[in-house]
């Protein structure tokens, strides 16, 4: 007997250059949501984190993102670098409205606008697996990582995961140099793939002097 392909499981999705480029750009007809999306693809975190950022958590001048610890699902607080494409994502603030993509209140409502997202999409790629979810975009973040050659501790640390095992308890430094520089990598690597100007492949390279 012989058995069926095992489905694709959401939890191990990783968007394809190709995918990414059409996210990205439906993403530009969805308004604040839209963009909310176009930001979690540029700094890879989690979605409730970005719907109910606040313009106080965003200090544009620093080019930081400070998420206090009661916002994060670690219950650290945590300070995101915004690289360049981040950035262009925020807008300006308007009406005295203190959230960056919900306005007078953080989003609350995924599903309908993330079936819209999904339906324009898959009108740019008929052909293309329709099982995704906004999860998988800060997966796709760290992978796109990984691949241009991050360490993995950089991108835990982006990620603002929990550091396991006594070596991490005893190292604190904090990667922060690294970390503005792997998002400014990232910038220019999804520059590439939004243009389409680059492969499916990268090949790694090496840090910068």
């Amino acid at each position: 007997m012989i058995r069926k392909p095992a489905k694709e499981r959401s939890r191990d999705r990783v968007l394809s250059d190709a995918e990414i480029r059409a996210v990205w750009h439906a993403g530009g007809s969805l308004g604040p949501f839209g963009r909310c999306v176009r930001f979690m693809l540029a700094n890879g975190q989690r979605r409730t984190e970005c719907g109910s950022m606040s313009w106080v958590e965003a200090d544009r001048s620093a080019r930081l993102w400070r998420l206090p610890a009661g916002r994060v699902k670690a219950d650290r607080a945590h300070e995101v670098p915004l690289n360049d494409l981040a950035l262009e994502c925020l807008g300006e603030p308007g009406g005295g409205d203190p959230f960056v993509f919900g306005g007078s209140k953080p989003i609350g409502s995924w599903s309908a606008p993330t079936a819209q997202l999904r339906g324009l999409v898959a009108e740019q790629l008929p052909d293309a697996a329709p099982h995704w979810s906004l999860h998988d975009l800060r997966r796709t973040f760290a992978t796109g990582l990984a691949r241009l050659g991050i360490d993995r501790i950089v991108i835990s640390r982006i990620l603002n995961h929990a550091d396991s095992g006594v070596t991490a308890r005893y190292d604190r430094y904090g990667r922060d140099v690294e970390m503005v520089e792997a998002m400014d990598r990232w910038d220019c690597r999804l520059r590439e793939i939004i243009e389409g100007r680059s492969a499916e492949v990268v090949e790694l390279r090496g840090r910068r002097p």
